[in-house]
């Protein structure tokens, strides 16, 4: 026999028809969509029990008889073909295995088909919203309420789509720059900023991905130099910059922190326990060969101390 006795908790003691409970709605743009108040869940495709799909033969009562399914938000819930009922749990039932194995691979299938066109019209959403001049970089850019958005399961598939749509545009932006002879090795990021001025893929994306963009892109071109020996001055340069960058940076924690404070001298900083933290990255722009001393930026930080009366 194909049937196997199953065990579950029953959570839900009134059953109505999974058809009755799934209702067809049209989106503004045109396209259908189906609502089940009762999973309080949304489908762009049309769910097995409004298309009518019939189940194998049953001989005998086949009252007791259930089949597993998905829900379009994964949960599985469990319908009965002969009572048309569903049922999100299940107490000692007879289970039909055999038809939940076969439905298993379709509702797998499709629902790697709706999660691709629910991230389709999503992207195209925010895709139509940003030729209008809309910036959208954050979760609460999104309109929630627009039924594209209000169709999407959770908080964080929103996010995550939100997430791949942005990167999406990081990579055009990464290709653009491939694709551009005039950035070399030797472009500096204000000669960047020039060069892709009104250029969408560049605009499209906010300050902190474009700076990032361009990091990670400049890091492979410097890579490249490096195993081409073209390795000049420039880099050098590059390379001590982002190092003073990231002491100066060090240092304005620390006066945020109180560890640093107007009256404190250069020696009584370095003898400081937050000075020993910070001593590595001190010798190593101490070695640069141009630009400013560790020295200069403590005192530089010493200055705003005394300006904001710290």
């Amino acid at each position: 026999r194909d049937r196997i006795r199953a065990e579950f908790f029953l959570e839900e003691e009134e059953e109505e028809s999974p058809k009755k409970m799934w209702t067809r709605h049209v989106a503004p743009d045109g396209r259908p969509y189906y609502y089940n108040a009762a999973l309080k869940t949304s489908s762009w495709t049309e769910p097995a029990e409004l298309r009518g799909e019939k189940s194998p033969t049953c001989v005998g009562d086949c009252s007791h008889r259930w089949e597993q399914h998905r829900a379009p938000d994964g949960r599985p819930y469990f319908f009965n073909p002969a009572t048309k009922q569903s049922r999100w749990t299940l107490d000692g039932v007879i289970v039909n295995m055999d038809e939940t194995r076969k439905k298993s691979k379709t509702s797998s299938e499709t629902e790697k088909t709706e999660k691709t066109e629910e991230m389709k019209h999503f992207f195209e959403l925010l895709d139509s919203w940003e030729a209008n001049g809309r910036k959208i970089q954050t979760y609460e850019d999104i309109d929630q309420s627009h039924h594209v958005v209000s169709t999407i399961a959770s908080t964080t598939r929103i996010e995550e789509l939100l997430d791949r749509w942005i990167e999406t545009k990081r990579k055009r932006l990464h290709e653009y720059l491939e694709n551009t002879p005039s950035i070399t090795v030797k472009t500096t990021w204000k000669q960047a900023l020039e060069a892709l001025e009104g250029k969408a893929e560049f605009e499209r994306l906010g300050k902190y991905d474009q700076v990032d963009v361009f990091d990670a892109f400049m890091a492979k071109v410097e890579a490249r130099a490096v195993q081409s020996q073209l390795v000049d001055d420039e880099i050098r340069q590059r390379k001590e910059r982002r190092d003073r960058v990231a002491l100066r940076k060090i240092f304005r924690e620390q006066l945020r922190a109180a560890e640093i404070h107007a009256k404190l001298t250069w020696k009584e900083y370095l003898a400081s326990e937050a000075g020993q933290r910070a001593l590595v990255l001190i010798r190593v722009v101490e070695g640069n060969v141009g630009g400013s001393r560790p020295r200069d930026l403590f005192m530089d930080v010493i200055e705003e101390a005394e300006e904001i009366g710290l």
